[in-house]
Formats: structure tokens, C-alpha cells, sequence
């Protein structure tokens, strides 16, 4: 049961704290510390906690989910990980799950988008992720005028806004993105200026 409430604990921390890590490897880490602890115990808890990490550890770019690192073995077969085809039922259901309670939308985001991606998708997953990309954008775009931060980040969400939002044929979000970029623009260059 202790176990239990660390990984609802952690899960709760990152309802509110999850833009403090500047690498969403860094939650993996997390993650990996109450997967360890449970391996020989709670097997559940450790599959939870094993299917968190790898949320984290995926590159989430051009609106694909693309593995951590690729490979290749003795024979010359590249291995991936994660590997988004090799999930279960049962944990794609989970993500589902901690999507539709998350209410951070980086993490909505980043739970959406991997359903979306995975071999059952479906295009309400595409329309989550799209909706909670563009609050991120937002907390970006605030976060980059106080301190600069999240410039990279800003462009990747972007990026992963417009792709899907291609891959789904959903013109008013590619018209709202692109509204979005123009905006930027002046202040991303009036800080480019600052910085010479």
C-alpha cells in the first residue's frame, strides 16, 4: 500500500510541478525509482511505473513518438526503446486512464499524443492532444517573455500542433497555429535582440 501512495504521490507532484524538469527524461528517472523499488513486489505497480518511464523517455517531435534511442544489435537488427508497438492492452488503457484525469497539459499532452501515435488510435486522442498542446503554448510563451526559458520547447509543441493537426485534416487548428507563429514572431526577434 506504501508504494502505492509514492506513485500517487508522484503522480499528484507532477499534476503541478511537471515544467520544473527542463527533460522529461528527468521524470523517467523518477518513475524508474518506484519501479526498482517494486520489481520483486508489486508487479502492477511496477508495469505503472515501467509504462510511466517509458512516457517519459519517448521523443515526442514532428508529431511522431519516436524511441529514446535506436540501436543495433550483434546481428545488425536495430533495437529500439521504448518501442511504442511492443504495448500491451493493458497499458494503453493506462494511458488512457491518466490522460482523461490529468489536467497538467503537458502531460495531456504527452499522454494523448502517445495514444494517438500507437497502433490503436483514435482521433479524439489527436483532438486531446491538440487542445492541451495549445495550452502548453501558452504557459510557454508566458514562461519564455519572464525568463527566456522554453524557447525550444515553444517550437517543438508547435511543431507537434501543426503536424497532427495536419495528419487529421483539421484546418481550423493549422489556421490557429499559424495565427499563433505570427505572433511569436516579433517576440522571439525583439528577444534574439536583447541577447547581442
Amino acid at each position: 500500500m506504501e508504494n502505492y501512495i509514492e506513485l500517487e504521490a508522484l503522480i499528484f507532484h507532477l499534476e503541478s510541478n511537471a515544467l520544473i524538469y527542463e527533460y522529461p527524461f528527468q521524470i523517467a528517472q523518477l518513475f524508474q525509482i518506484i519501479r526498482d523499488k517494486n520489481i520483486n513486489n508489486e508487479m502492477n505497480l511496477a508495469e505503472k511505473a515501467q509504462t510511466e518511464m517509458e512516457v517519459f523517455s519517448f521523443h515526442l517531435q514532428d508529431g511522431e513518438v519516436k524511441p529514446f534511442y535506436i540501436f543495433p544489435d550483434k546481428n545488425g537488427d536495430n533495437i529500439e526503446y521504448p518501442k511504442l508497438s511492443n504495448y500491451s492492452k493493458e497499458a494503453l488503457e493506462y494511458l488512457e486512464v491518466r490522460m482523461d484525469k490529468s489536467k497538467n497539459p503537458f502531460l495531456k499532452s504527452r499522454y494523448a499524443h502517445i495514444r494517438w501515435c500507437s497502433p490503436k488510435k483514435h482521433g479524439r486522442f489527436a483532438i486531446i492532444a491538440l487542445d492541451s498542446y495549445q495550452e502548453l503554448v501558452e504557459q510557454y510563451q508566458i514562461e519564455y517573455l519572464k525568463s527566456g526559458k522554453y524557447d525550444n520547447e515553444l517550437l517543438e509543441t508547435i511543431k507537434n500542433i501543426y503536424f497532427i493537426a495536419k495528419n487529421i485534416k483539421d484546418i481550423i487548428k493549422l489556421y490557429l497555429i499559424k495565427v499563433r507563429v505570427h505572433s511569436l514572431i516579433p517576440i522571439f526577434d525583439a528577444k534574439r535582440r536583447q541577447n547581442f
